[in-house]
């Protein structure tokens, strides 16, 4: 009975041991591989949360506004034909209105050759002088310079209250200007007389120009008068003073190429009048080499009057009388 009893208990607990053991894997090779590659296919095809990706924006491309060209400001047209209404109508001082009027015209001229007749009559003062006078006068542009040279023969009648005397004389002038300068030389029955002195237009009288037009600009109250025909030739005619000296200039200019025609100058304080013509002109003369170059009589001293305080001297006396015809 003992025996039996102890049997069954071994054969219990052998039966028990064997429960806890883990049956062996008896999955072939091949079959855990394709396990292993359906798990791997499984997790590939899991879908997989990506990140939110901001678009990126495309570039607009800038637009410009095209900008006109500038326009270059037009030349100021400068009028060819006499305009139908007056100067004083265009917002400039006459001077520069006329200068503006005839620019075309006086471009076109490098050169001027005139006949000069001139007058002078004094009736105030002491005695009463009349001057007649005739000669030449020629102009050219030499670069940015005006180079000038007038010949003038005149005829002086002074008549004095004295004793009722009258003196007659004569006398010939050339003067030359290289542009800032101008010399006279001065012959007279008594002699030479050769000055340097600074070119102005009263006395040298500028054909046209820039130099003739500074220095009627210059004038008190200047103005415009009715043209007037000199010479065969419509002139603007311009009036202006000078009211230290007394004197009252006018100036008859060609409206068609801007040169002087005739100058009257008169003086209040004598009673005087002179008036200087132009005629018989030529425009563009070709001057013979060396025709507008000073040069001083032999054995005459050129007193320099640019310099402050030099005084005229006494006039040289003439080697030759036969120069100057002293008759009326």
């Amino acid at each position: 009975m003992l025996l039996i009893m102890v049997m069954t208990a071994g054969l219990a607990l052998q039966g028990a041991c064997s429960k806890k053991e883990p049956a062996p894997d008896t999955t072939p090779p091949a079959d855990q591989e394709a396990e292993r590659e359906t798990e791997a296919v499984a997790v590939q095809e899991k879908p997989v949360k990506q990140a939110a990706v901001k678009p990126i924006p495309t570039p607009q491309p800038k637009v410009v506004e095209a900008t006109p060209p500038k326009k270059n400001k037009p030349e100021p047209t400068v009028l060819m034909e006499t305009p139908a209404v007056s100067i004083s109508a265009i917002p400039m001082d006459p001077a520069t209105s006329v200068q503006y009027l005839v620019a075309n015209g006086w471009n076109e001229i490098r050169s001027v050759s005139a006949k000069v007749n001139t007058s002078y009559d004094q009736l105030g003062g002491n005695e009463e002088r009349r001057h007649k006078g005739e000669g030449v006068s020629d102009f050219v542009r030499d670069g940015a310079q005006v180079r000038t040279v007038s010949r003038l023969g005149s005829i002086m009648k002074h008549e004095a209250d004295v004793d009722d005397a009258i003196l007659i004389t004569g006398q010939k002038l050339t003067r030359y200007s290289d542009g800032p300068y101008m010399y006279t030389i001065t012959e007279r029955k008594l002699g030479t007389v050769v000055t340097k002195r600074l070119a102005n237009h009263m006395q040298i009288k500028y054909l046209g120009g820039a130099k003739m037009f500074a220095f009627i600009r210059a004038l008190k109250d200047l103005r415009e008068l009715p043209r007037e025909s000199v010479d065969g030739k419509y002139t603007y005619v311009l009036e202006g003073e000078l009211p230290r000296y007394h004197l009252k200039y006018r100036h008859y200019i060609d409206e068609e190429t801007g040169i002087l025609m005739k100058m009257v100058v008169e003086n209040s304080a004598i009673q005087s009048t002179s008036v200087t013509e132009f005629s018989n002109i030529e425009i563009n003369v070709e001057f013979p080499e060396g025709h507008f170059d000073f040069k001083p009589p032999d054995g005459v001293e050129v007193q320099d009057l640019t310099i402050p305080g030099a005084k005229l001297k006494s006039p040289t006396p003439r080697k030759d009388e036969a120069t100057v015809d002293d008759e009326p």
